[in-house]
């Protein structure tokens, strides 16, 4: 930070300089101005003349100031860290070694020179340097090398008396600044008590306002770290590697140190009255920015950081400008005006390291990077935490400084992985580790193996976020298979086929996947594993288990254990050169306070995991004595998310039967969620917070309670709160911008309205390139990151690469351009929509429809049955550990053609029959899935011996919220209505594209799906149809925006791990992709994806719906009938042909669904061949259609099968029928 002791030091070193050499006026003002390179040009310059017109004595002072200033200039430029830091000064081109050369000729200088002189020159060749001795920037050869800065600081304090006696005997004031500047010294040492003392005897001295001035400053700077950051945080030589899996240095653990932001504002304000001329003015501004920034006046703090630039443009300081550039950077982030301004930051920080030194840009970089992890942990939004650390990598790229940038992406990685977007996390990491590793193969030296070790635990770490077993063990065989990194590290990961918590998960998976003799068998071997040796692995094998009370009695051993050792003083530092050296040598305040923060968080954690395992006895006294602790403020501050904290307090109070005090709080847990969601703008970032696993336990527990307390209209409202959270104020956006209202005053076709509804078009517009820009970005990345799993070749990585690289630059273009039409975007584009209500569900349904909503998550159901008179039935059952088991194996029964009555009626059981008498009224039912039942058919569960769809009309929807969007099912009596469809069959010459390797491979024609197309075009009045090589991308692009109903009779594609690459295929080898689709703006009311897996894609937690489907009614769409299986296109032809008869003569899109699937149930060998031959005959003789193709494609019989592996099926069978299901309105 400008206006540090070492700065003012040196500005009073140079005045004192220029009084004994005037000769040297113009280069020593340059270096008090910063341009330090420009400094040491000119002062060793040999062309300059010495002494001109003086003696000799005047001439030898002049070489001794001019030798002494330029080591001075050249240290300077080695460390001016505006955010204290230092480990990673190593990487500077440069060293002190370098300047060491120097030393000779200027002791040798200084010796000709007058014994005044010589001790300026002393204290500015030799003195100043050794108070600037950080670790990183001694060469190898140093005793000091290796050594912790706090060890180094302790020594140059020692000489401190040798220091001021020097400055004394220029004159006092310098002597008062050096004073100050040991205070600040022993303030980094982190003796506080001592550097305020002597800063209270320079007060109690002082006769120049500007040192009086200067107290108060560095006071402030004190009051407000990390701007004065002890240099404890930064000590570690090598990386620390905490017991709760934290990496980096101390200064990780810097909020054990509490700040006092009034009274450095106090302070700040004294000084402020003392201190005058621009350069103090920008250096004052530039703290108020911090100081607003961190008080949350983000508009003031941008105000602060431009005067602050202002001012050093007129001060004439690079190195000023640089800094305050930053900070006007970062409190425009602050203030929510994305992207992050880099250009402004890095063409001011490069200037300023061509005249200062690249350690400026550096220090620059860690302040971004620091100011981003401050905003991860403290919960602010993650778009500014993440475009911080753009920030952070554009300063330090420039200057190669490569473990920086290492430490870039674990941070970035960390931002991502706390809002649960993991996948791109992985990214992340995976990419540096690729870089990484390559570098290490050629040279394993330690640096690199340091980093590609701390990127291999990064990736761990996020596998146990994902709870994935197969990739914790695959992330550890890849970390031992580096004896480099062992070497580095350490043992930091459990070795392959001993990780218990690996094997649990990949249990637990198998459970999911309805594979329960495999769950079974590797959950014993993970017991087996596991020992009491290792608590942590024990207790998660028991949680997977289901035994609550054997865990909870190991998670009651582990904290007593834990906070028995922290008693003794054990502060659980892992590995990490120079921890223990740097401990030792700290403060007893500061190791209490160190102490206690890691109290707590052993406290929260115990508490956090009894409650959760039902045990309220033993969490209550936890609680208790962490509020104690906390004294005023909440007692999660500092140490866990309000989001988890509030879940885990809700939890206690349900246990302890205080269901009133629970709801309140998990409703303000629920807030504090919902104010995180509408922070972010970016829609797979909203995805990833709504589907957060700690979100989804908030609502479902949230709903249980008020269930469980006779309040099922507020609990149901509870369950809809929490679910496609992301696709609702998606489609809200869209139905607000269409049913805007003229302002009053304006009639519809005024000049205001018209350029209201035009500037609306252009935002609408660029949010939509925005939107398929962020898509296209998603895709591209995420099949880099399976490129680089796969161990791609290099020409495929590069490719990809080159293609991720490309959509990056397109997403940023889009960003920018919409915050050039709006500067607010990131808080408008997405806005949050409001909650709904029992009451406005059950005004949006029809009068003989009811809604059922479930909540089906880790064991438990919640079931509500909505109708027009509100809730009307409830069901809640806990411990159903085999639902999700029985629901896979039935959706892959009815996808497969075979039987699934067990699991059928298992599911019916927990799902249908205790509300059965609500259902079995209606005539429609309106289905919000949840959890693994997510996808799965009801309407082909039985209910009353017959499948749902039997007698009811089914459709569904992702969120219970969407019902007040789309409304009731709404027949269409005008078949006019229906103008206009595309409709799309058989694309020519279709083709399957491997994304990693670029290869294509040729898909299959589909004749029954040109029949179907050819059908359903001469059905719809006045239809465009695409069939063949007329299905161009172009073609279909352009005909989708205007139509009123989109038909795609095509090959679907579903990628699981990459759902925004699902696609539907075109000709020539091209694809429609759910990404794609999500940028378009549809018009449709109805858009029918005819293609296999076109209903696949989800969900993610929080029940987000992935996918085409997602996709479709992001974009505008009001229905849209997806594919839940791979679909025999006979089939689908003769039930497309069905359904449009049924919608043209009138039936909702819903009706018309059932009853078209009611037909294809009830259909006999000999009628199925008769249905397919009259659409035959009916479309044959249309262009494009193949007469001789369609005459030989005959409907499979009743009782055989084209894949006769999978036994006889009719199409009785719900493989048939039931793939097709209607989501929306």
């Amino acid at each position: 930070m400008p206006g540090h002791p070492i700065d003012v030091m040196v500005d009073e070193l140079v005045r004192a300089a220029v009084r004994v050499a005037p000769g040297l006026e113009a280069p020593l003002r340059q270096l008090s101005a910063g341009d330090r390179h420009a400094a040491t040009r000119a002062l060793t310059d040999p062309a300059r003349p010495l002494g001109v017109g003086g003696s000799a004595d005047e001439a030898a002072d002049e070489a001794a100031v001019a030798a002494a200033f330029a080591r001075l200039s050249r240290l300077l430029a080695l460390v001016g860290l505006p955010d204290g830091g230092a480990r990673q000064m190593v990487q500077l081109a440069g060293s002190v070694g370098e300047v060491d050369a120097d030393l000779e000729p200027t002791l040798r200088a200084m010796s000709l020179a007058t014994p005044p002189v010589r001790t300026l020159c002393e204290l500015a060749a030799l003195e100043v340097p050794g108070l600037l001795q950080w670790q990183a920037m001694l060469p190898p050869n140093n005793p000091w090398a290796g050594e912790t800065s706090l060890a180094v600081l302790d020594r140059v304090a020692a000489a401190g008396a040798s220091l001021v006696a020097s400055a004394e005997a220029i004159d006092p004031r310098t002597g008062q600044i050096a004073r100050l500047w040991l205070a600040d010294i022993d303030r980094r040492a982190a003796r506080w008590e001592q550097a305020m003392a002597a800063a209270r005897s320079v007060e109690s001295v002082a006769a120049d306002r500007e040192v009086q001035g200067y107290v108060e400053l560095l006071r402030g700077d004190w009051a407000a770290a990390p701007l004065s950051s002890p240099a404890a945080w930064n000590c570690s030589f090598q990386p620390v590697i905490g017991q709760d899996g934290s990496i980096g240095g101390l200064e990780d653990r810097e909020g054990a140190v509490g700040l006092d932001l009034g009274a450095a504002a106090q302070a700040w304000d004294r000084a402020a009255a003392l201190l005058v001329g621009p350069t103090w003015t920008a250096r004052l501004a530039l703290r108020r920015t911090w100081l607003r920034v961190a008080t949350g006046d983000a508009v003031g703090a941008v105000e602060q950081a431009e005067a602050s630039l202002a001012a050093y443009r007129t001060a004439g300081d690079p190195a000023g400008r640089a800094v305050a550039a930053a900070h006007l950077c970062l409190a425009r982030l602050a203030a929510g005006r994305l992207p992050a301004d880099t250009a402004l930051a890095t063409d001011t920080a490069t200037g300023a390291a061509q005249r200062v030194g690249a350690a400026t840009v550096l220090g620059l970089a860690q302040l971004c990077s620091r100011v981003s992890r401050l905003w991860r942990v403290s919960a602010v939004a993650a778009e500014p935490a993440l475009a911080a650390l753009d920030l952070s990598e554009a300063l330090a790229r420039p200057a190669g400084l490569t473990e920086h940038l290492t430490r870039c992406t674990i941070d970035r990685a960390q931002v991502l992985a706390s809002v649960g977007s993991t996948r791109r996390a992985r990214l992340l990491i995976e990419e540096a580790i690729s870089s990484v590793a390559g570098a290490t193969s050629e040279a394993a030296t330690s640096a690199l193996s340091t980093e590609l070790g701390l990127l291999l635990l990064q990736l761990y770490g996020i596998a146990v976020v994902d709870r994935d077993g197969a990739q914790m063990h695959a992330v550890a065989q890849r970390y031992y298979s580096e004896p480099s990194v062992v070497a580095a590290l350490g043992a930091q990961l459990p070795q392959a086929g001993t990780d218990a918590v690996a094997l649990a998960y990949e249990g637990e998976r198998r459970s999911e996947e309805g594979d329960e003799e495999g769950a079974s068998r590797l959950l014993d071997k993970a017991l087996g594993v596991a020992t009491t040796t290792n608590p942590g692995a024990l207790l998660a094998v028991l949680a997977s288990r289901h035994e609550h009370a054997a865990a909870a009695d190991v998670m009651a051993a582990s904290v007593q254990a834990q906070l028995a050792a922290n008693a003794a003083g054990d502060l659980g530092i892992g590995h990490g050169d120079g921890a223990g050296g740097a401990l030792s040598s700290l403060p007893a305040e500061v190791i209490a306070s160190m102490l206690e923060l890691q109290r707590r968080r052993i406290l929260l954690q115990g508490f956090s995991a009894l409650v959760r395992l039902r045990d309220p006895d033993r969490a209550a006294p936890l609680l208790a004595d962490l509020e104690a602790s906390a004294r005023d403020a909440p007692w999660w501050s500092g140490i866990a998310d309000e989001v988890e904290a509030r879940l885990a307090a809700g939890l206690l109070k349900e246990g302890q039967g205080d269901r009133a005090a629970a709801s309140v709080e998990l409703l303000a847990g629920l807030r504090a969620a919902d104010l995180r969601r509408s922070t972010i703008s970016d829609d797979e970032l909203r995805t990833a917070v709504s589907s957060q696993v700690v979100v989804a336990d908030l609502v479902r527990t949230a709903a249980r309670v008020a269930l469980d307390d006779g309040r099922p209209a507020e609990a149901a409202e509870l369950a809809m709160r929490g679910q496609a959270r992301a696709l609702v104020d998606l489609v809200s956006r869209g139905t607000a911008r269409r049913r805007k209202p003229v302002a009053d005053g304006d009639p519809p076709d005024s000049a205001a309205a018209g350029a209201d509804a035009d500037a609306d078009a252009d935002e609408d517009d660029a949010v939509a390139t925005w939107r398929g820009a962020n898509a296209d970005l998603e895709i591209a990345s995420r099949r880099l990151l399976f490129a680089i799993a796969a161990d791609a070749g290099p020409d495929a990585l590069a490719r990809l690469r080159a293609e991720r690289d490309e959509a990056q630059r397109a997403a940023r273009s889009a960003q920018e351009q919409l915050a050039g039409l709006d500067p607010d975007h990131w808080r408008t584009v997405n806005p949050a929509a409001a909650p709904v209500s029992v009451e406005d569900v059950a005004a949006s349904l029809a009068p003989d429809a009811v809604l059922l909503q479930l909540l089906v998550a880790a064991g438990e159901v919640l079931v509500w049955v909505i109708g027009p008179a509100g809730v009307l039935a409830t069901h809640h059952a806990r411990d159903v550990w085999s639902l999700a088991g029985a629901a896979s194996r039935f959706r892959a029964a009815c996808a497969d053609g075979l039987p699934s009555t067990t699991d059928a009626e298992a599911l019916a059981e927990q799902l249908l029959v205790p509300v059965a008498d609500a259902l079995r009224a209606a005539r429609e039912v309106v289905v919000v899935a949840s959890g693994p039942t997510t996808g799965m058919p009801f309407h082909a569960l039985p209910l009353d011996g017959a499948p749902l769809g039997d007698r009811h009309v089914v459709r569904y929807l992702p969120s219970a919220s969407l019902v007040t969007l789309t409304g009731a099912s709404a027949a269409g009596p005008d078949p006019t209505s229906w103008e206009g469809a595309l409709v799309v069959g058989d694309p020519e010459a279709m083709s399957l594209t491997d994304p990693v390797s670029g290869l294509s491979a040729p898909a299959s024609p589909l004749p029954g799906a040109r029949v179907e197309a050819a059908h359903v075009a001469a059905t719809l009045p006045d239809a465009h149809l695409l069939l063949g090589p007329e299905a161009t991308e172009d073609a279909v692009r352009a005909g989708l925006g205007a139509a009123p109903v989109v038909h795609l009779a095509t090959h679907g594609l579903l990628d699981r791990d990459n759902p925004q690459a699902s696609c539907v295929l075109l000709a020539d080898g091209a694809a429609l992709e759910a990404g794609e689709i999500a940028g378009l703006t549809l018009r449709a009311r109805l858009v029918v994806l005819s293609a296999c897996h076109s209903g696949e894609g989800g969900p993610a937690g929080g029940d987000e719906l992935l996918g085409l489907a997602r996709a479709v009614l992001s974009s505008g769409a009001g229905a849209v009938v997806v594919t839940l299986w791979a679909v025999d296109d006979r089939s689908s032809a003769l039930l497309m042909g069905r359904f449009y008869e049924r919608l043209l003569a009138g039936a909702d899109p819903a009706t018309a669904l059932h009853d078209a699937q009611q037909w294809l149930r009830g259909l006999d060998s000999a009628a199925a061949r008769t249905a397919y031959g009259r659409l035959s005959e009916e479309v044959s003789t249309r262009p494009g259609v193949d007469a001789t193709a369609v005459a030989q494609r005959r409907v499979t019989p009743v009782g055989s099968s084209r894949e006769p592996a999978r036994g006889p099926v009719g199409y009785a069978h719900p493989r048939h029928w039931a793939a097709f299901a209607l989501v929306g309105g």
